[in-house]
């Protein structure tokens, strides 16, 4: 337990937090759209996708049990991803105090996507809502 909480308490260890909770995200993308693909095959083929998604696992888990498993770790993945980002981003400020910034902030090595990656990370979040209640509530 104290080696859990050491790196939980690390920035190495936050920053690994967040590569596996992304890339269990990037597992579910990647699932998702090939499932919801199967679209094209027919309604009777995606019909049948969806309808085995919520019988997957029988017989040794019941009806749903595998999705309900499923979507509590995406939301879990999910909120540790954004806990860590958050608490990387309070480290990074922290780490130069206000009155000691530099008075022109120069990029030397920033790329346009890791300057506006908290600001994609806000809209797929946006989007993931609008998805979940349009499409699943």
């Amino acid at each position: 337990m104290a080696a859990a909480i050491t790196i939980y308490r690390s920035s190495i260890g936050k920053k690994a937090i967040m590569a596996i909770s992304g890339l269990i995200g990037i597992g579910f993308l990647a699932v998702h759209m090939y499932g919801n693909l199967k679209i094209f095959l027919g309604p009777e083929t995606f019909n049948a996708y969806a309808a085995g998604l919520r019988t997957l696992g029988e017989p040794v888990l019941a009806y749903t049990h595998l999705l309900w498993i499923a979507r509590i770790v995406l939301v879990a993945a999910v909120v540790l991803h954004v806990a860590m980002a958050y608490q990387l981003t309070r480290q990074d400020w922290a780490g130069r105090p206000r009155s000691n910034r530099y008075q022109v902030k120069k990029s030397v090595q920033q790329t346009y996507a890791s300057r506006t990656m908290r600001w994609g990370g806000v809209m797929l979040f946006l989007f993931i809502v609008y998805h979940l209640m349009n499409l699943t509530f």
